[in-house]
């Protein structure tokens, strides 16, 4: 037993199954790196401190599940997880171990645990804001390539998704949905499926509204249909589930959509409009993450807030100290900046927070907050700024060659701008 193993000083291990974007490395964009979170770094990082603060230690009873989050779930399962989960038994001797998901990793996590290739060696399934039944946007995303409309609310889910279908369309020139459809199989397995219930709402030509049910869809999701039909598996197979949800963000419940003409996008209707709750983190509704039977928490915040805002629940399901015994701190919430600039074509970023530029490179390190800068080919580069007060920041772009140059600025709370330039070499222009 797990509880008894603690008391004699041998932890079960534990993995963390991070969510989409969560992982990076070469074999998803050339030059990234071997594996790591990445842009999502600023989610995940703070939250593996907070479990080495609990006394886990990476490499030891401690394990990251990275995998290819573009290639579908079962895949996913059977090619990472399922090899990492063998090589932490080989490593720590142990026969079980525990699942710590965010996000998509839950269904990762799920696909094994409910596969027929299941080794019967998973104690604890822990997942945190998994949209258990898929999540709403993801069919704008697959069908039409974007999402019409964010509000002023800053989400990152949202906002990297944005950076990867750029770069998508980059990297693959011609029909935006083919190269889609053809390198991102992964988000067709987040959208909705039949448990989550109608999810489009058709203006009818009398001005009436009514829902396109689910059957009648073109645009199904076989993957998590079948996932869900067989969850009693889970069960019947004695894994202890922990299911801990965000509520209190604005979270995309319905669509809005009118018929379309176009041959190859929004196959059930294109996207024109959404009906938000706040039962929901920003991205996965709570009724989503609890599809699933388990042990089921609320807490306030964002898609990535939570991971952080778990500690205690996580102290009680891992240590086996009550969440009685764990003073929380009221925190203020703390407002973040955020600006994401993506450029096409040869040049650098310089970047001051006084009088004095200097030319960004990856892993710098900045005062004001963070930034991640990822070169992904000669011509295609990323840059992320976040900070609490990014009011004194000056960028600017200098250019290499005498080649168009398109920048696009997305900051929080505004509209993405675009910015294209037939620049000299050595030429330089100021963003912020």
């Amino acid at each position: 037993m797990w509880f008894v193993n603690l008391l004699k000083g041998h932890r079960t291990p534990i993995i963390v199954v991070p969510g989409l974007f969560g992982s990076m490395s070469n074999e998803i964009i050339p030059g990234t790196g071997s594996w790591s979170f990445g842009i999502a770094k600023y989610a995940y990082e703070p939250f593996i401190n907070m479990l080495e603060e609990m006394g886990y230690v990476q490499n030891k009873d401690l394990f990251i599940a990275f995998y290819d989050w573009r290639k579908q779930i079962p895949h996913s399962a059977k090619d990472y997880l399922y090899m990492k989960i063998k090589e932490v038994k080989r490593k720590t001797k142990a026969k079980k171990v525990h699942l710590i998901c965010h996000s998509m990793g839950g269904l990762v996590a799920r696909a094994y645990v409910q596969s027929d290739y299941y080794e019967n060696d998973v104690q604890q399934l822990i997942i945190l804001a998994t949209p258990n039944a898929g999540s709403t946007p993801n069919y704008s995303y697959w069908t039409g390539g974007k999402m019409p409309g964010h509000g002023h609310h800053f989400n990152a889910v949202h906002l990297y998704m944005e950076v990867y279908l750029w770069l998508l369309g980059k990297l693959y020139k011609g029909n935006q949905i083919e190269a889609i459809h053809k390198h991102f199989k992964g988000l067709k397995d987040i959208m909705p499926g039949k448990d989550y219930g109608s999810y489009l709402i058709n203006e009818n030509k009398n001005g009436t509204m009514s829902f396109l049910s689910y059957e009648k869809m073109k645009t199904k999701n076989p993957f998590i249909d079948s996932l869900n039909d067989n969850r009693i598996l889970i069960e019947k197979r004695g894994i202890k589930v922990t299911l801990i949800a965000g509520i209190g963000e604005e979270t995309v419940q319905y669509l809005e959509v009118i018929p379309s003409d176009s041959k190859t996008k929004w196959a059930d209707g294109q996207v024109v409009g959404e009906i938000k709750t706040d039962a929901g983190d920003g991205n996965a509704s709570l009724n989503s993450v609890f599809l699933i039977n388990g042990d089921k928490y609320m807490l306030r915040g964002s898609h990535i807030e939570i991971l952080t805002e778990s500690e205690p629940i996580l102290r009680k399901k891992l240590l086996g100290k009550g969440l009685s015994n764990h003073k929380k701190t009221a925190k203020t919430k703390e407002e973040k900046d955020e600006i994401m600039i993506l450029t096409e074509g040869k040049g650098d970023f310089y970047i001051s927070e006084d009088k004095e530029y200097k030319h960004v490179k990856k892993g710098m390190n900045f005062t004001c907050g963070n930034i991640h800068y990822e070169q992904f080919s000669d011509t295609l580069s990323c840059l992320l700024i976040s900070g609490k007060d990014l009011n004194n920041i000056r960028l600017k772009y200098r250019a290499k060659s005498e080649r168009p140059v398109e920048i696009i600025m997305k900051q929080k709370g505004m509209q993405g701008k675009s910015l294209q330039n037939n620049m000299s070499a050595e030429n330089e222009i100021e963003i912020i």
